[in-house]
């Protein structure tokens, strides 16, 4: 299905286009189906386990770090065997049943208070895999030569230079893999990781030294390039487009990822689904309310990440809840982190937001006496004309 033109562009972003002027890709009318081009309930993949499934908007096929899902399969539902993303590959071993994060607690269970953790961990699955042989590369070539890059405007993008990762190593060294505020070490390795695209994550090559094997698909591709030049250069860079921005190599990660709020900037934890985190945030161009937006600035360097405004955020972890139903009767915390309202004037306006941003879970009032002992209860009574 791959294809060439407007159906390989599409199918490059997730989407299949067919012919619709050909019989062959007419709607197909199948016994059990709700409506004709849809598939029986029965015919679909699925799983029913009593441990745990996820999905990180990826393909069926890995519903766990234990199981895989095989079948004859129509690809509208995914694909299977193949390489799985970097932010995949993190909720899985959050997950897994051997439990290697401690996230589960000692006893290998999720605890509600445990979930609300590791929902929030920001441990990106690049830098699990990468960063320490990264280090260990940029130690022993501490001088990295690049050649001058020139922008889309004619303009010198990135100069010309000896590059010294000396202070870039040591950050990276110090780095404890994770995208929260006060992280030194995440923006540049987001801008490392910028220089790389989807197949230098799916199989051997610029990042990694073993394939990618259908047997193992989360945990492979795996092990280290047996080449790090790409990687080296892709830190030089990190370190050119960081000094043109005016951060500082050692900065971190809420200086400059950020959300808007009525003018209010709201440092963001999290990252991107390259960097391979299970609390996703991003920029989305795509939007359909009227509300006024904020904007971002042009890219500093064009095959970099940071912008000039830095990384503002607009899009991604929304609506976050846990439920916990071991004490009898459902005890829930929540985040809405766009917040409950469109009226700028109202503290709930951002208030949820700032939340996100503390990782301060709100607690759910679930029983009628919770919610009438809220000192913050109002009530409006609608009647009909």
């Amino acid at each position: 299905m791959s294809g060439e033109g407007l159906t390989g562009a599409a199918y490059g972003q997730g989407v299949i286009l067919l012919d619709g002027s050909d019989s062959r890709f007419r709607w197909e009318v199948v016994d059990g189906a709700r409506d004709p081009g849809l598939v029986p309930f029965d015919a679909m993949p699925r799983v029913e386990t009593t441990d745990y499934v996820f999905n990180a908007n990826d393909s069926f096929w890995v519903p766990s770090a234990e199981t895989t899902i095989s079948g004859d399969y129509s690809i509208l539902h995914g694909e299977q065997n193949v390489a799985q993303s970097m932010r995949t590959r993190q909720n899985a071993e959050v997950l897994a049943a051997a439990n290697t994060l401690g996230l589960a607690g000692p006893d290998g269970n999720f605890s509600a208070a445990e979930v609300q953790q590791a929902a929030f961990d920001n441990t990106a699955q690049t830098a699990t895999l990468l960063l320490e042989p990264t280090v260990a590369a940029c130690r022993s070539t501490p001088i990295i030569e690049v050649v001058e890059t020139i922008g889309e405007d004619g303009v010198v993008d990135l100069p010309a230079a000896a590059v010294d990762l000396t202070a870039a190593c040591d950050v990276l060294a110090a780095w404890d893999a994770r995208f929260d505020l006060d992280s030194s070490g995440a923006l540049l390795w987001r801008e490392v990781m910028a220089r790389f695209g989807g197949s230098d994550f799916d199989d051997a090559g610029r990042l990694f030294g073993t394939q990618f094997a259908a047997d193992a698909p989360v945990t492979s591709p795996a092990g280290f390039t047996a080449d790090p030049t790409a990687i080296l250069q892709a830190l030089a860079r990190g370190v050119q487009t960081l000094e043109k921005a005016g951060f500082d190599v050692d900065s971190t990660l809420g200086t400059a990822q950020f959300t808007e709020r009525s003018g209010d900037r709201i440092p963001i934890h999290g990252g991107t689904g390259r960097d391979g985190t299970t609390n996703i945030v991003t920029w989305s161009g795509r939007g359909s309310s009227s509300e006024p937006a904020p904007t971002r600035g042009d890219p500093v360097a064009q095959d970099g990440a940071l912008r000039g405004n830095g990384h503002p955020i607009n899009y991604g972890t929304s609506f976050a809840m846990i439920v916990d139903y071991s004490n009898g009767a459902p005890e829930a915390s929540a985040l809405l982190t766009y917040g409950q309202t469109g009226l700028r004037d109202l503290d709930i306006f951002s208030a949820q937001t700032q939340r996100f941003s503390d990782k301060n879970w709100r607690t759910v009032l679930f029983t009628e006496q919770d919610i009438l002992d809220d000192p913050a209860m109002t009530e409006v009574v609608v009647r009909q004309p």
